[in-house]
């Protein structure tokens, strides 16, 4: 869902169309820097049943399709104050007899938890 930060800034994934992310076509307008660490994931985006999360907006996931090479959008009922947590479980829950060799779970303001380089994913 989107998200609201400690400062209050709303968060609607569009993180993940900037570097090292996004569409590799756009890095002179990000300076030249690498992009494009996407275009072999299957993205999944977890839609919790909440009030304070939405949906992204159709554009968000047209720009999310440009970025990764399968984009999923998954609603589910999340358990009270602990989405994030339902959502990793339903991930494992539903793909646990195909897993990947390796997931990645962020929240959806990523940049305020890992910072905004994501060195740790290059």
């Amino acid at each position: 869902c989107a998200a609201r930060d400690r400062f209050g800034e709303l968060h609607e994934l569009r993180w993940l169309m900037e570097p090292p992310f996004g569409n590799p076509e756009k890095s002179k307008e990000h300076g030249g820097a690498e992009m494009g660490l996407l275009r072999e994931t299957d993205l999944y985006i977890y839609l919790v049943d909440a009030p304070k999360c939405k949906w992204p907006g159709e554009s968000i996931v047209q720009e999310l399709r440009s970025v990764a090479r399968q984009v999923h959008l998954v609603p589910y009922k999340g358990g009270p104050e602990r989405e994030e947590q339902t959502a990793y479980f339903k991930y494992l829950s539903d793909n646990y007899d195909d897993l990947p060799d390796f997931t990645i779970f962020v929240h959806p303001d990523a940049p305020e938890h890992q910072g905004g380089h994501f060195v740790a994913l290059r």
